[in-house]
């Protein structure tokens, strides 16, 4: 017989049925907001010890616990020239002190530096746990040990007597002169493979300030981005430092990224609604001694110089430059620029390797730009289309530029980083087919880049001959590059100036749009392939030397140095 206290249990039942997932969701949902903190490994020392023995430091900088998962599933590739060497996680921190937030391990490995070497590390994950910052897992660095320092620590272990002169009392040290002389002739052409110049720059201090800071921006000025400042720190104990004395003025961190490459530490600071980016950039000068104070900045915008109009095709012949398929073969050419449709025909056999720098969540640039300037690189001379000038190169391309206003940008902070990632993979040369106003940060990394050998070349400016200097263009590191037509007359909208070092062909210019479309093209942007082409093969020194006087005897406002003109690949050295 059915009864009431059998309907009440049945109830009672349904409702713990129903009410079990709901409560075991309210108990996991702490869980799962914990998880979202993610852990972040990286390198803050790279170094030798007394033996030449490679030694580094490993640091979970956080916020999240590093899963014990990745004990088994982490790697540390440790490389001394052409010696490779794999490390097991598991091996290096058998305590796993690197499970918590700010754990710190010290490791020293058995391979060894006899004289001068490159030394790359890097962490290797293979995908299988995320971490908080993806782009700081290597570090490199030319580490030197002379066999005379070895001897010394080696006697020193085994209780010798080390005859070694008495150290130098601090105010009588003099700084070692630095040789600025060329370590070839000026005119000397480079090899066909130029290597990576290298360095130990990475552990340099921050270049001096300018003589003379820029103005502060006005008001609402478009060419900055709104409620934002930038800092360049030495180090992350520098820039946390700087955070912690900035938070009673109402500054507060909105990014900070390790440039592992170049050594330092970019922090982005959202500023209050009722503070202008000027007052903000003030207030933290304030924070910091006389001479850090132009390590702050605000987020500039850069946006891409290039137009399109009408037919006619002749660039590589008013330079006089001969290539084949392999021209440029051994050689790491860096781009910042939008995406590239890879799928284009006239790159189907380019090697290139891309990175998305743009913060996910922001709408890209159309692959337009992009497409046309690795075209002008890269493209193959046998599809009949564009007739690539380095087809055998290997390009990196960081993809930098957003989608704002129906204008292709992009800002210092994803600048820096990208230069930060193309300086990691060791390009000879990096074209900067865009302009914008001065950056006094995106200036100190492009003067790291310059110490190590990297060469940059950017678009003069599409804004005419009136038009302040643009930059990075007008910066002293980078070459300047302004636009001619088929006849060598200046392109009616190129900007002008004593910055500029070259002219090249950038008028009714034949490359390729995506979709494997091709168009004609005009502007700034598209002369500065053909110059960072020519740098990757010879001396900046050379192209002078050579280049076609077209404007007032010597260089000039209009067209610097003159008209490139360079045999490319069949130039006998």
């Amino acid at each position: 017989m059915w009864r009431s206290s059998d309907r009440h249990r049945l109830l009672a039942s349904i409702l713990v049925l129903v009410t079990a997932p709901l409560m075991a969701q309210e108990r996991d949902f702490p869980l799962r907001a914990a998880q979202r903190a993610l852990p972040d490994l990286h390198i803050p020392v790279l170094e030798l010890d007394g033996h030449c023995r490679v030694r580094f430091t490993l640091e979970n900088e956080g916020p999240g616990h590093l899963p014990e998962t990745a004990y088994r599933s982490v790697s540390v590739w440790l490389s001394v020239g052409r010696d490779r060497h794999r490390l097991a996680l598991g091996e290096i921190d058998p305590r796993q002190a690197l499970r918590a937030p700010g754990g710190r391990i010290a490791y020293t490995s058995e391979l060894t530096v006899d004289g001068e070497r490159r030394v790359i590390l890097i962490i290797s994950a293979d995908r299988r746990f995320k971490e908080a910052d993806e782009n700081d897992n290597r570090r490199a660095a030319t580490l030197r040990c002379a066999p005379r320092d070895r001897q010394i620590e080696d006697d020193r272990s085994a209780g010798r007597q080390v005859d070694t002169p008495a150290p130098v009392p601090a105010s009588e040290q003099e700084a070692a002169p630095v040789d600025e002389s060329p370590a070839s002739p000026i005119d000397e052409p480079l090899p066909l493979r130029l290597p990576f110049a290298g360095g130990s720059v990475l552990d340099a201090p921050l270049p001096p300030p300018p003589e003379e800071l820029p103005p502060l921006p006005e008001g609402d000025d478009p060419t900055v981005e709104p409620g934002e400042v930038m800092v360049l720190s030495e180090d992350m104990a520098a820039a946390r430092a700087l955070a912690a004395r900035t938070r009673d003025s109402g500054l507060r961190i909105l990014r900070r990224k390790r440039l592992s490459s170049l050594g330092w530490v970019v922090s982005v600071f959202r500023i209050p609604p009722e503070t202008s980016v000027a007052e903000a950039i003030e207030r933290l000068r304030r924070q910091l001694p006389p001479k850090q104070r132009s390590l702050v900045e605000a987020n500039h915008r850069y946006r891409l110089q290039g137009k399109s109009p009408d037919p006619r095709r002749y660039g590589p012949r008013l330079l006089g430059w001969q290539t084949t398929p392999d021209c440029g073969k051994g050689m790491r050419l860096g781009l910042v620029d939008t995406a590239i449709d890879r799928d284009h025909p006239d790159l189907a056999s380019a090697d290139i390797h891309t990175r998305r720098i743009v913060t996910t969540g922001v709408l890209p640039a159309p692959p337009d730009h992009g497409t046309a300037i690795a075209a002008q690189l890269l493209a193959d001379p046998a599809t009949g289309g564009v007739a690539g000038l380095l087809p055998g190169a290997r390009l990196y391309a960081a993809e930098a530029f957003r989608w704002r206003d129906d204008v292709a940008e992009t800002t210092s902070e994803w600048l820096i980083a990208a230069l930060d990632w193309l300086a990691g993979e060791q390009v000879v040369v990096v074209n900067l087919s865009f302009a914008g106003p001065r950056n006094l940060l995106v200036e100190r990394v492009i003067e790291r880049l310059h110490r190590l050998g990297i060469q940059v070349a950017a678009a003069a400016g599409n804004e005419g001959p009136g038009a302040p200097p643009r930059y990075p263009a007008a910066q002293p590191e980078v070459v300047a590059v302004t636009a001619v037509d088929a006849d060598g007359r200046p392109w009616r909208r190129a900007a002008t100036g004593p910055h500029i070092d070259f002219a090249a062909p950038g008028v009714d210019l034949w490359s390729a749009r995506p979709g494997g479309a091709h168009a004609y093209l005009s502007g700034t942007s598209y002369a500065v392939p053909f110059v960072s082409a020519a740098l990757a093969l010879e001396r900046e020194a050379s192209l002078r030397r050579r280049a076609r006087d077209l404007g007032d005897p010597g260089r000039d406002h209009r067209f610097g140095w003159g008209l490139i003109q360079t045999p490319g690949c069949s130039r006998s050295g």
